[in-house]
């Protein structure tokens, strides 16, 4: 009777053993998939952020500006001065059937670049720019205030190369996101090789 008791107890065990076993290996195969979700994430990351951190001080010519501008990038411009604010957007929030203002979100100034003008884009509380203008080089086209802007002055559409700077699309945004990607890399790296060696002899 007694020998009986072991040999069962002895197969709860071996039973109980081999679930733990069979849950650990189907973590570990969850655990790989994400391994490699964050190994692409750390890779994303790390073109990133050496892909920000050298465009981030690409200065462009007014020649560049007219010939190949290089759009999407982030550059600095060297003005020959810098106009404005020449108007602001304001952001209206419906309130009903009335709109209340609730201050400018952005203002525009326009960098002079030899007779011609490049609008820029800053926040409402960035700093005046004096000569030195940066951010993310994109077509006019794009933004439907930024072009009707433009279109209410004659004299500045005359001039405008149909290019703007957004000056509020920092680039260290993507700094931080790159670093983020890449830290959370690390960390599931780091956790799965200590989870590997905490269940090394359930996995031997």
């Amino acid at each position: 009777m007694v020998d009986r008791d072991v040999q069962l107890g002895e197969a709860a065990f071996h039973h109980i053993e081999e679930e733990r076993v069979e849950t650990v290996v189907v973590r570990r195969r969850w655990l790989r998939v994400g391994l490699a979700f964050a190994t692409v994430l750390g890779i994303a990351g790390m073109s990133l952020l050496v892909t920000q951190a050298f465009e981030s001080r690409r200065a462009i010519t007014l020649t560049q500006l007219r010939s190949a501008p290089p759009v999407g990038r982030f550059v600095e411009v060297s003005c020959d001065q810098v106009i404005g604010p020449v108007w602001e957007e304001v952001y209206r929030s419906l309130t009903g059937t009335r709109a209340a203002e609730t201050g400018p979100i952005s203002r525009i100034v326009l960098c002079e670049l030899g007779g011609y003008y490049l609008p820029v884009k800053l926040a409402a509380d960035a700093p005046f720019p004096t000569k030195v203008v940066q951010g993310k080089l994109l077509p006019l086209q794009q933004d439907l205030l930024m072009r009707e802007g433009v279109q209410s002055d004659p004299e500045i559409a005359a001039k405008v190369l149909g290019l703007y700077l957004n000056g509020k699309s920092a680039s260290w945004f993507y700094l931080v996101v790159g670093a983020i990607m890449v830290l959370v890399a690390l960390g599931t790296a780091v956790f799965y090789v200590r989870w590997t060696r905490k269940h090394r002899v359930l996995l031997a």
